[in-house]
């Protein structure tokens, strides 16, 4: 029997704080986004997990790093992944496993916040 691939989102940074599944960052500060897996049969963290930003395609692998957020970058970021299992006898079974984790860029106190930054994200 497969299981669909159960993820674990990871958010840490320098200003970052989770409340109520909503992660909150300060503008300019750096957000790290791991995505633990717990599947069986196994998941290539490296290849098979996807990240997605508002339903776009944003990075294949396990991590996500984004370094000088904006408010720019608030959004519904996704982690996915699928495994198959290919049993000897019988049809091929795929599960798909997703997490979800909503960023929330705030301008910093006693700080000037601008709009035409975008942060820079390192694969």
């Amino acid at each position: 029997m497969l299981d669909a691939p159960r993820l674990h989102p990871v958010v840490t940074g320098d200003s970052v704080s989770d409340s109520g599944g909503q992660v909150s960052a300060h503008e300019y500060s750096s957000v790290n986004m791991t995505c633990q897996v717990d599947a069986l049969p196994a998941v290539s963290t490296t290849s098979a997990l996807r990240w997605y930003r508002n339903g776009s395609l944003l990075h294949i692998g396990q991590y996500l790093v984004m370094v000088g957020v904006t408010r720019r970058d608030t959004g519904h970021y996704e982690c996915e992944t699928s495994n198959t299992l290919r049993p000897t006898h019988g049809d091929s079974q795929t599960g798909t496993g997703r997490a979800t984790i909503n960023l929330v860029v705030k301008c910093k106190r006693f700080h000037t916040c601008t709009r035409v930054c975008s942060a820079s994200v390192y694969y």
